[in-house]
């Protein structure tokens, strides 16, 4: 298969040793072409143009921001979409039962390309912009947009930024929080027990004022 690996050299799981692990992996049994995002929207116009000139798949090496792109980028194509665990947390890739670490989860992506393993999954669509599990909109969505200010003001730890990022958020904001997949373990998410990754099922969680 001709794949193009996009790596997100900035996520906090990927460093130069497993990228080249992952890329040699890879490489083993497909052609592969490997590139490096460096601004935001990179990865769409990366994933943009593998779909364009026919590649079979892109996998997107990062956090779900980086797959978020990639996905952005080859909705509507036939290209498919794998994604190697990079972030922090890793919500998608966890949720379709990737291992966390990328070398394990790179082995399991290639045994699933072999015996052809790819299925459809849900898209949302907002203002434009696709989404594959979440999307905020009111206090969670301020939060974001007010996220890189908050980092300059007040720089904590990952298991503090919560706290850091509501400080910089006015209250009176509503929260509506549309999810789509299961609850993993120690990650707060609203989400139906039903819900799966190719059935497009979201639920409303409005939280007060």
């Amino acid at each position: 298969m001709r794949l193009l690996l996009v790596v997100n050299s900035f996520a906090s799981s990927v460093n130069a040793r497993n990228t080249v692990v992952v890329h040699r992996l890879l490489s083993r049994n497909h052609e592969v072409e490997i590139v490096e995002t460096n601004r935001r929207g990179h990865a769409i116009r990366f994933a943009q143009d593998a779909a364009r000139r026919g590649l079979d798949a892109v996998v997107a090496f990062g956090g779900d921001g980086t797959l978020n792109e990639v996905a952005t980028g080859l909705a509507g194509t036939t290209t498919a979409l794998a994604v190697l665990p990079g972030g922090s947390t890793n919500v998608f890739a966890r949720t379709i039962g990737m291992a966390n670490d990328p070398v394990v989860a790179t082995n399991a992506l290639l045994a699933g390309l072999q015996e052809d393993r790819i299925e459809p999954i849900g898209l949302g669509r907002v203002n434009g912009r696709f989404f594959c599990f979440h999307v905020g909109i009111g206090f969670d969505a301020a939060v974001v947009a007010n996220k890189q200010s908050c980092f300059d003001a007040c720089p904590q730890p990952l298991n503090k930024t919560g706290a850091c990022y509501a400080k910089s958020v006015d209250k009176k904001h509503h929260c509506i929080c549309l999810v789509g997949l299961r609850c993993l373990e120690n990650f707060l998410s609203c989400t139906n027990a039903c819900a799966r990754i190719a059935n497009a099922m979201l639920d409303l969680c409005l939280a007060g004022a």
